[in-house]
């Protein structure tokens, strides 16, 4: 199997199956998408895992940094299942929903490291 996206389970959502090492580009499973332009947002992320260890690293890029040589940077963000601020760098490896923040045109995808198993993520847009 390889890493897809799958049929989106509801409107405005994104649903992707990870199973094999990925650092997404634009359209490839993991990456989130574009954050809204002109707005304050976050990307909500639901992470459910089945025999699963592995990692997912959020990871954000200005909109024109590629174009200036500039790479990806990782993100902070928040565990909704504890009300948790996780530092930059730090990976999800357990099943729960995220708030990965996200302004302004920012690119945003989830960098992944497979260990074993499938993890399933599904990921919708906020705003605020």
């Amino acid at each position: 199997m390889a890493n897809i996206i799958n049929a989106p389970p509801a409107t405005g959502t994104k649903h992707f199956t990870f199973d094999t090492d990925a650092t997404p580009e634009v359209g490839e499973p993991g990456f989130l998408g574009n954050a809204s332009p002109n707005k304050i947002g976050s990307f909500m992320v639901q992470v459910a895992g089945s025999t699963w260890t592995g990692e997912l690293v959020p990871q954000g890029q200005l909109p024109g940094a590629t174009a200036a040589s500039i790479g990806w940077i990782a993100l902070a963000y928040q565990d909704l299942n504890t009300a948790a601020d996780v530092a930059g760098g730090t990976a999800i490896t357990a099943d729960g929903i995220y708030a990965i923040r996200a302004d302004h045109g920012m690119l945003v995808r989830l960098a992944y490291t497979h260990t074993a198993g499938t993890v399933d993520v599904v990921v919708t847009e906020g705003v605020g």
